[in-house]
């Protein structure tokens, strides 16, 4: 019962619901999605930390960036069929659509391109991408906090 109320309450947001469907296009990086819903980075930091808690996604850290994805194969079966039927829920949407639309529109204030370069020529944690110094971004020190400037 208690995975039910977790997914449940992870999923009664409307933000939240709103980075899922953001999150079904690619993986993002914490600052991607405070652009497109335009909130405080607290706030998805919180976010990001109940649906993680509810193991509807997945954070992972490259050269100080925090990167999202929905959770590939969650170990509960309440998010497992949580996240199979958010994929098809709300697909024409016009919030939905509109925040999708905007995801492509960058705007080169992440690192997401040099990253993306980096692995292509085989730097995997992007320390390369950050001019080899990693320490230029930093990690909020939250669990699935955003990168800021140090």
């Amino acid at each position: 019962m208690d995975d039910i109320v977790r997914v449940m309450k992870a999923l009664s947001d409307p933000g939240r619901v709103m980075v899922m469907k953001l999150l079904g296009e690619r993986e993002l990086c914490a600052c991607e999605i405070i652009r497109a819903l335009g909130l405080a980075q607290p706030t998805v930091s919180r976010h990001m930390r109940v649906l993680g808690d509810a193991g509807l996604v997945r954070a992972r850290r490259v050269a100080g960036w925090v990167h999202y994805s929905l959770a590939e194969a969650p170990a509960s079966p309440v998010a497992r069929a949580m996240l199979e039927r958010l994929a098809c829920w709300l697909e024409d949407d016009p919030v939905v659509l509109a925040l999708r639309g905007g995801l492509h529109k960058a705007d080169g204030r992440c690192a997401r391109p040099a990253l993306d370069k980096a692995r292509r020529l085989g730097d995997e944690d992007g320390t390369a991408a950050c001019g080899g110094k990693a320490e230029r971004v930093g990690h909020t020190g939250q669990p699935g906090g955003a990168h800021e400037a140090l």
